[in-house]
């Protein structure tokens, strides 16, 4: 029987190698790693039961803040500054026209089929959870499927801009369900005060560590330091309310 630290470093270890794999079989038939890794994770776990999903459902927030983490960093390395200025109106454009679709969608299609006894809020919020395309696989997604640096921008813009959209509007729509009154000022200023903190602190974190970098940048681990300071920096913004 396996203690419970030797489990969580086997865990770890084989979501590494499946990951390779994945992201190998991807590029070997183009077929979505992210499906693949979907459909064995259904296969090891509730399927299987290869997996005790007990153990593993405590640890998922770590994994799921890790992942979402080094995505991001890794996606936003890819880009290129100048064009990500330049394709931010297109992509908030595209980001507030497409949750207003999809929100409106899932929340009649849950109204009238899934929930037509149940207050409208409830489809509501459904589709408020739903709304967005989620950065976190389509910016993992963007730079591998061919397309242009261009339309790869604006669609990694454009997740990241819905996450937001989708936490702002699902405590609005939860507040509303529990009985309270939201005005449409205070959403606009969760939304800016979301956009703001999370900008400025990442602006402040970059421009002070490429500051250092230059010092270090040939100390041993200096790489390791470069995470640690994007781990900081996510966990600084999302515990001051903005978006990591």
């Amino acid at each position: 029987m396996f203690d419970p630290v030797t489990l969580a470093l086997a865990l770890a270890g084989s979501i590494i190698v499946v990951g390779f794999l994945g992201n190998y079989f991807f590029e070997r038939t183009g077929f979505p790693d992210m499906i693949f890794l979907i459909v064995l994770g259904m296969l090891v776990g509730p399927i299987a039961k290869l997996v005790d999903t007990g153990f593993i459902m405590p640890l998922a927030p770590y994994f799921a803040a890790l992942a979402l983490v080094f995505i991001l960093f890794d996606g936003g390395m890819a880009m290129n500054i100048y064009r990500v200025f330049t394709e931010s109106p297109r992509a908030t454009i595209l980001a507030v026209i497409g949750f207003g679709l999809s929100v409106a969608a899932t929340t009649l299609f849950s109204a009238f089929l899934l929930m037509p006894d149940k207050p409208i809020t409830y489809s509501m919020l459904l589709g408020t959870i739903l709304g967005g395309s989620s950065s976190i696989i389509v910016i993992s997604l963007a730079s591998k499927i061919g397309v242009s640096e261009k339309c790869s921008t604006i669609l990694s813009l454009e997740s990241a801009l819905t996450d937001i959209l989708c936490i702002v509007f699902t405590l609005t729509i939860i507040e509303i369900t529990i009985g309270g009154a939201v005005e449409p000022l205070a959403i606009g200023q969760a939304i800016a005060s979301k956009f703001a903190i999370g900008i400025v602190l990442g602006a402040i974190f970059g421009l002070l560590w490429l500051s250092a970098l230059k010092r270090i940048a040939r100390a041993p681990y200096a790489y390791i330091l470069t995470l640690a300071v994007v781990l900081l920096a996510y966990a600084v913004s999302e515990t001051l309310g903005g978006s990591g």
